[in-house]
Order: structure tokens, then sequence, then C-alpha cells
């Protein structure tokens, strides 16, 4: 049995909201899915499965690396501070063997990557001083130095005044509680660790300096906290006020001093996770959530939990695909689309998502072997290791930084945030948009033509045979598919001709940076072919025994992740078409609401617009900085930005 048994869209061809018996039984088997895996996983973490882990190198699909060259930038305003970002498109390509007449026809998704930020991610540490605390630091400076190479008039590395104190011996014993033994380094490397473990900011990578205005990597740090941390290490050179500092180390020589760190204390294993953490920074700031890293070494706490296991990576190539990493570091909505994606099933339609969502969000967090919420945050990483393997390095840097929540959140809205660019780059598909099968458009056995509504929505948001004054160019606001059939005659014209039709499919071809010169830099990716994981269909006949307790908590009635997704699938359907369809599904209460026709004419003046065209009318200032500059809020997401109007 696998999960495409366990949720069969067999309910009524046009309703849809599900009786209470039906709601039921799409719950058990949710609860049967998700209880599964959450057995597999805690066994996996208390028993330190060798297999609940992959590197980092795992997510590497067409992802382009950073550019070198002087690139178009622009800014816009993110929590009350300007961002800048790199101007970019992804180019798509209809793949048609028919002579339908949009074979070859391509389509541009607008981009932008985030390179300089105003604002520190603000950096929490309360506790004790912890390994992992100093990892995560060391790792949001690695890369600093070949990143400066993109940066503006004005850009440089430099040590600030900040610095944490140094132990001389143990005769410190204010300092001893907060020490850590950096080991035998020479002063360079010494200073280094005093500027990563110093309060507020030890140091600055500063890309930009325009108009009076300093623009940081978008891995800058402001630690904040009541602990301090001192240092201590096996040289005899005495560390104070007349210290001179020399230039930060270049992102390899950095790279080794953090690598002779892990091996000192027996840390390699954690690397590739610290790292994964320091990558998600730029997420945390975006989405104004401060970082607050927990060392998951917890023996007083821990019911057993251990760190991944495996072999650590090879750093010497992870040094080499860094420009990689620093892409999707750089672009928070992929980052997010794809943490968010793990709780995706292209099983799972728009009218099912609260039964879907309902026990990994409510019942397990609840379970006594899992009491605690960071307990149940590392917890998804074993869980994303089963359902989604190549994501469980970003999904334990996610657990390891503090950023669960704020993905939790997201996700139980029903409306998580999507990236179209996501899928390419990572190989993980988060989106019923994402999957193309291989069979025929329409059922020509049944009694008349009809179609899967996902297939309705996938034929749209190709580019049309003959052009129309319809636009389906942006993806729906929802990742869930809508459900069941459509007749062809309740299609569009759009859909209609490509009866005969077998799969088409839009295909994600190169990455385009725009350049100052006004040429165009294209990446076909780290990988020369897509990366297609299929999401793993777990065995139940051979699972673990069920040897956790999972709480049985009432669904609740409002469905609200359902309904929201709901209104968001069919929503993007009519604002772009060509009104209401005639089929008795869109008189559903759950859509009544949101399809009524002032909300539609409100969208309608919306769709097909780029979200930057009408943020930029609150924020009219424009300049030039080696390209682009332009202004506007970008603090929503495009559905939201819709909706709000």
């Amino acid at each position: 049995m696998d999960r495409a048994d366990l949720f069969r869209d067999y309910y009524d061809d046009q309703l849809l909201q599900l009786t209470n018996l039906e709601l039921v039984g799409s719950t058990n088997k949710a609860r049967v899915y998700w209880q599964t895996i959450a057995n597999q996983a805690i066994d996996n973490c208390q028993n330190g499965s060798p297999h609940c882990h992959h590197g980092l190198k795992a997510m590497l699909g067409r992802v382009p690396a950073m550019p070198s060259d002087r690139t178009c930038v622009f800014t816009y305003l993110v929590n009350s501070a300007r961002v800048m970002s790199i101007e970019a498109f992804s180019t798509w390509k209809v793949n048609a063997k028919e002579e339908c007449g949009i074979d070859g026809k391509q389509r541009a998704v607008q981009a932008s990557i985030q390179i300089g930020i105003q604002k520190p991610t603000i950096y929490h540490f309360n506790g004790e001083p912890s390994n992992c605390h100093q990892q995560v630091e060391a790792g949001a400076k690695i890369g600093k130095s070949d990143y400066m190479g993109i940066g503006r008039e004005g850009a440089e590395i430099v040590y600030t005044n900040s610095t944490a104190k140094v132990c001389q011996s143990d005769s410190d014993e204010d300092l001893t509680p907060n020490k850590i033994d950096i080991g035998r380094v020479d002063d360079a490397s010494a200073r280094w660790w005093a500027a990563l473990l110093a309060p507020d900011q030890g140091w600055r990578a500063i890309i930009a300096q325009y108009a009076g205005q300093i623009y940081q990597a978008p891995w800058a740090v402001s630690v904040s906290g009541a602990r301090r941390v001192c240092i201590s290490w096996q040289r005899n050179t005495a560390y104070g006020e007349g210290f001179s500092s020399p230039t930060p180390p270049s992102s390899k020589q950095a790279l080794n001093v953090l690598t002779e760190f892990a091996l000192q204390h027996n840390l390699s294993d954690q690397l590739s996770s610290a790292l994964a953490a320091a990558l998600l920074l730029p997420t945390h700031n975006y989405y104004g959530a401060a970082a607050q890293v927990a060392d998951p070494a917890r023996s007083d706490t821990s019911p057993g939990w251990q760190l991944d296991p495996s072999t650590p990576d090879n750093w010497e190539m992870i040094a080499a695909e860094l420009p990689y990493y620093m892409s999707i570091s750089c672009n928070p909505s992929v980052v997010m689309s794809s943490l968010c994606g793990i709780f995706w099933d292209s099983e799972i339609p728009c009218n099912q998502v609260s039964p879907w969502l309902h026990p990994i969000i409510q019942e397990i967090p609840a379970a006594t072997a899992i009491a605690g919420a960071e307990h149940y945050h590392l917890l998804f990483e074993y869980i994303c290791a089963i359902h989604c393997p190549q994501l469980s390095a970003l999904w334990f840097g996610a657990a390891m930084a503090g950023l669960v929540p704020l993905v939790l959140d997201f996700v139980r809205s029903g409306t998580p945030l999507l990236d179209q660019n996501g899928f390419p780059w990572t190989g993980c598909a988060h989106s019923f948009m994402d999957i193309t099968s291989h069979e025929c458009y329409f059922d020509l056995a049944s009694s008349g033509p009809d179609i899967a509504r996902s297939d309705v929505w996938q034929r749209q948001h190709l580019p049309p045979v003959v052009e129309d004054d319809l636009y389906y160019e942006s993806r729906p606001f929802a990742p869930w598919k809508p459900p069941r059939r459509s007749k062809k005659s309740d299609c569009d014209l759009r859909v209609q001709v490509h009866e005969k039709c077998s799969r088409h499919e839009l295909s994600y071809q190169k990455w385009n940076w725009k350049l100052e010169d006004g040429s165009v830099d294209e990446d076909y990716g780290y990988s020369a072919k897509d990366l297609h994981f299929v999401r793993h269909v777990y065995n139940f006949e051979t699972s673990p025994p069920a040897n956790t307790e999972f709480p049985n908590v009432p669904l609740s009635s409002t469905q609200t992740a359902s309904q929201n997704a709901s209104r968001a699938i069919f929503q993007w359907a009519i604002i772009n078409g060509e009104g209401i369809p005639q089929e008795n599904i869109y008189t559903e209460p759950w859509l009544e609401d949101a399809l009524n026709n002032d909300n539609i004419s409100s969208l309608s003046d919306w769709s097909g617009k780029d979200v930057s065209e009408h943020k930029g009318t609150a924020h009219q200032d424009r300049a030039s900085l080696g390209g682009k500059l332009d202004t506007f809020d970008a603090g929503v997401t495009i559905y939201d930005w819709l909706t709000q109007q």
C-alpha cells in the first residue's frame, strides 16, 4: 500500500466540501501515513541511523552559481529596511510532440537574488556557549571574501572594535563557564574567532555604500543575548587593547580554520548542518525572524536524540560549490518554498489539506516521546529524510537556526510560499504544477470527454496556441491540486485545443543574470540535467513497530487550511480567465465570498501584472547604482498582495 492508495480522490465530482464521514476517513488515512513515518523518524533519531541524513550537495540541481561579473541591481523595502538584489530571470520552454503550435514557445519568469541588507539578522544567544553556535557563526563568514567580487563602490570586509574576550587561564572564574576552546591557532585565526563570537557585530562585510546608505552581505548577524563568550587558545600572545587587527581570512582560509576546529572537537559530522543553518540567515532576515541556534547535544533533556552520523562532506568540494549554495541562500523565496514543500504531496487535493496536515501539525508534536518544541523541530529533519531526502540537510539547518516555527506558520495556513524556480534548482517538487504525467489529457471513453482539473490548470498556464486576452503566466497561489474532473464543455478554448494532444511540459531551461553593461549571463546550473526526485513511497508493511502513542486530537470544524487552499486555487482560475464556469463546484459555500463579482473585478484589475510594478507606486525614488535601482515593498506574497487590494 502506498500513499496513492491512501489518498485516492474518490469523492463526488461536483462537491468541494467533504461530508463528516469522508473527513474522518481522510484524517485517519493521513494519521496512518504521518504516524508511520514519525515512528521511523523517532527510531532513526534514537538509534543514530546512518541513513537519516543526506549532504548539502543532494539539493544542487539546476541552481546557478553566484555571478562574479557586475550585475544590474535594485533595492526595495522589506520590514522597513532596504534590500539590494540582482535582476535575473529564468527561461522556460514548452516541449510538445504534437503540431498544436506551442512547441518551443518560451516564457521568462522574473526573479531577484538578494545580495545586500541594511539591518543584520538578530542572532539570539542566551544559553550556554556551544560548538554548534560557534560553527554556525563561522559558516556565516565563509564565502564572504569571494562574495565581495559582486560588490559595488566601497565594498570591503572589516573587523569592528567588538570582540569576544580571551581567557588566558582558568583563573578567570567569571568567564570560565562561557569559555570555548579554539585550540592551538595563530594570531590571525584567534582574531577571527574573537570577531565571530563578539557581542553585536564583530565584523562587517560591506558590499556597497550609496547615498549615505551601507549595504552588508545578507549573512550579516548581530549577536544578542545576556551571555557573553570568551575564547581559550594555546598561544602565549596576550590579547588586549593594543592587539592589531589583521585582514580577515579568505573563504578558503576560514574553511580550513573551521575544519580544524571541528576535527579538534570531533564535530566533523556537524559541519554541513552548521553551514546549512548559516545559509538560512538571509531567509531569517527577509521574513523578519531572529535566528536562535540551539545546541543539539542536550544530554540532560534529550530522549536519546543524536546528530546525523553521516560521513562528513568533502570540504574542498564544498568550497568549490559555494557559489551555488550562495545562490540558494540569497533567494529566500526558494528556500522557504522548499522547506514548506516537504508537507506537500501530489495526491492531496486542496479540499483535503486540513485533514492531511492535522496529524503532523497538531497530533505528533503532542506525543509524549516528542515532548517539547526543540525535539519536535529536530524530528522534522528525520521526517524530511524519509519524505524528501534531498532537503534533509537544509531542514536540519532550519531546526538548528530556529526557523521551523515560521515554516509551520506558513504551512498550516494552507497557502505556503511558492517559488517556481525551487523545483528545478533543488529537484524537490512542491506543487502540482511541477508534476507532468504521461497520459492523454482527456478521457474520451467516459460519458462525454472530461479532464482532471489539475490538468486544466496546467494547460491554462501553457502559452496559448492563439493569443487571447487571458493571462495565466503566474502560477496558482497554492500548491495543492484542484479536486476531481471537468467536462470538456466547461473548459475554455486554451484547454480544448489540446483534446487530442499527449502531455506538454513547460520545462526549465536556464538562468539569466542581467549584467550592468546590458548583456545577459546565461547559467545552465550545477547539474546538466533536471533532478526529478520522486517522493518516497513508504512501505507500510515493513515499517517499524508503532512504539509511540500519538494523541487523537479532533479536527477543527473550520478546516481553515482547506478553505484557504481551495479559495486560492479557484480564484487563480477565475481572475485570469473568462469568468466563473457553469460548474456546481463554484457554488460551494467555501467559494462564495472569494468569487463574488466585486472581488473578481478587483482582482482581475491586478492579474497578469508584475507585483513590483504596483508596489513601486508607494516609493517613487529612483536612482542608478551600476544598473537600475527601483524601490518597492516586497514584504508580502503575490497572493497576499492580490487579495488585500
